[in-house]
This record gives C-alpha cells, structure tokens and sequence, in this order.
C-alpha cells in the first residue's frame, strides 16, 4: 500500500445539507475562503444523487457511513477529471438526542488511488512480460529436448530406406521406439507443468503409494549401481488426504533426481519416513554428485536445470504439489557429498 501525507477536509452541515461551517483545507479544495460556504447547500453547489441518499439515510437512521476511495466527478471543474476520497459522514445529536447536523471528513486520496493504479498497470505489464519469457523459454527448451531425439529417428529410417535394413532393422526399430519414448516422456512432464491444479484428495496408505514408486524407480534405473536403503515402517497404517496422482509425480520427481545423480558412480539411496498425528515427513538422501552453492537458489526455476537431458520443470512441479497440499519441501546439498531431500504433507489434506 502507497502512502501520502494528507489533511482531513471537514464540514459541518444541518441536517437540509446547508453548510454550517468548513475548515480551511475544504476551502482550499475549491481555493476559496472558508465563508464561502456558509448558508449554501451542499448539493447545490455538488450535485450527486447517490451522496444525498447516503446523508439522508445517515439523517434518518443516525448510523454513520464511511467509505474509501469513493469516486467523485467536479462538474465545476471538468478538467480535474475523476477524483478519489475517503469519507465519514457522522450524525451530530443534541441534548435531547435528537439528529440537528452532520459532520463530514474527506480526504484526498486521487494521487494515492492514482499511484496504486499505475502499479497495478506495471506489475500486469511485468507479469505479461514473464509470461512472454516464459514462453520463450518453453519453445527453446521444446526445440532442445525434442530435437535429439527427432534427428536419431530420422537417421534410424534413413538407415532403413536407404541401408541394408535386415541385418540390423530390430536395432533401428528398438531406436526409434527408445527415442520416441523419450519424446513422450518430454511433452508429458511439460503438460503436467502446463495442467497442474488443485489436490483433489482422497485419503490413501502412503506407504503403499511411495513403495510403488521406488519399485518403478528401481526398474526404470535396472542397470544403475545403487544400493537402496529403505525404512518405511513409520508409515505402516498411516492414512493422509492428498492426490495420488500429485504425489505420485512428486515421488517419481524426486527419485528419478536421485538415481540421475549417482549415475556416474556406485551409489546409495536411503528411503526413510516419520509420521505424527499431523504430518508425515518423508526424506529422500543420495550420496551423488551433489550441488553447489551457486546452483540451489535457482532450482525451483522453471526451465533451470543442471542436467544435460532435463526439462528443468521436475522440482518446479514437485515444490508446487506440495504447496497445494500446504506441506514444505526441503533440499540440502554439497557437491561430491550428495543431496537431501525432505518433504512434510500435514495428514488432513491442504485444509488442515
């Protein structure tokens, strides 16, 4: 919120809206002396259908009414254009208790009013111009990602056409499924970034859903030399309220950031898990190559990666499944040393 140093301008009026007395800064409004004012009536001289009904119905119900950045139009003074102010209108009773006059606060607010527009203009311009860049990203990242894969399915048919296809057509299939597979792996991560929404929950075993994603981690990554260490006994019989398919995506992110990490040497992956009435945290540990201080800011950035063959949206996803489940997501890391990662989902869902 913008703010400006302002004076209030008050009036006080009878209760047929005549001006009674004003104060200085109300005169100054229209630049003239206080006196001005006296004995005329107030929607004489600023005609408003709807302000009268409002001091009419504070007259006669004797609440007060008070508003902000009320618009208000000088018909006197068109080349003012639209003026903001916040207003208070306060019935003045005498000794009996009865209504006789009003008293009636403004201040201008049109600079204010103003400011806060142009911000708003300016930060929907910066937002149009992220979202520009995004897409710029997304295409030169598509363009990357698809582009290997294309040009060995167009050399795998080359080598059909124009080759001796049947001492080596089984390779070039087995190429082209490989490759076409990969593609289809790119365009699915993309469009579960492009689709991501809301948790719809349903309460689940997440023991039974984070083994079957290590399970397929573990087949997916058969030829890597990773020892697993799993301990998921603090889940058994542990029901939480989330998306399978969000935290599917999630474990399967996160796993395959694992495996990614020791490819290049032996490497261990430890699985634990600890549950509360609350929550449940699951942490996630390699011992692979690891990331430098430098790199770990920016990896929630969408399209940052620092893989040759990523998209640079897995963690970016994984870290906004879990704000819709309203957990954290944690990541601890020292080159050459390895990675961790934890995440707490609370077990009622993102309500609770």
């Amino acid at each position: 919120m913008l703010h400006f140093a302002v004076e209030s301008a008050i009036v006080y009026l009878d209760c047929e809206f005549n001006f009674i007395k004003v104060n200085q800064t109300y005169a100054a409004i229209e630049n003239v002396d206080p006196e001005y004012f006296t004995g005329k009536n107030h929607f004489s001289l600023y005609a408003n259908e709807e302000n009268r009904a409002i001091f009419r119905r504070v007259v006669e119900t004797g609440e007060p009414a008070n508003y902000f950045a009320k618009p208000f139009v000088f018909h006197r003074h068109p080349e003012w254009g639209t003026t903001y102010w916040d207003w208070s209108l306060q019935p003045v009773r005498n000794h009996a208790g009865r209504i006789d006059g009003l008293i009636f606060c403004l201040v201008d607010v049109t600079k204010r009013q103003q400011a806060e527009k142009e911000l708003q203009r300016v930060q929907e311009e910066l937002g149009a111009s992220q979202r520009l860049s995004d897409i710029g990203k997304l295409a030169a990242m598509v363009a990357h990602e698809l582009r290997n894969p294309l040009a060995a399915i167009k050399i795998a048919t080359y080598n059909i056409r124009h080759k001796e296809p049947g001492r080596h057509l089984a390779t070039h299939l087995d190429n082209i499924n490989s490759k076409v597979l990969e593609s289809e792996a790119i365009i699915t991560n993309l469009l579960f970034h492009a689709r991501l929404k809301q948790p719809h929950c349903l309460a689940m075993e997440i023991r039974e859903l984070l083994q079957e994603c290590i399970t397929t981690a573990r087949a997916r990554h058969a030829d890597a030399r990773v020892k697993e260490n799993v301990d998921l006994a603090g889940l058994q019989g542990v029901i939480v309220l989330a998306d399978p398919h969000q935290l599917r995506e999630l474990f399967n992110n996160l796993l395959t950031n694992a495996y990614d990490a020791m490819a290049e040497s032996d490497g261990c992956l430890e699985v634990s898990a600890t549950a509360t009435p609350q929550a449940v945290t699951i942490v996630i540990r390699d011992n692979g190559i690891g990331i430098s201080a430098e790199e770990l800011p920016r990896l929630f950035e969408a399209f940052y990666t620092t893989k040759a063959k990523g998209t640079g949206l897995g963690l970016p996803v994984c870290q906004q499944i879990v704000r819709n489940h309203r957990g954290t997501l944690q990541l601890d890391s020292q080159p050459q040393q390895g990675t961790t990662v934890s995440v707490l989902l609370p077990r009622g869902g993102p309500d609770a």
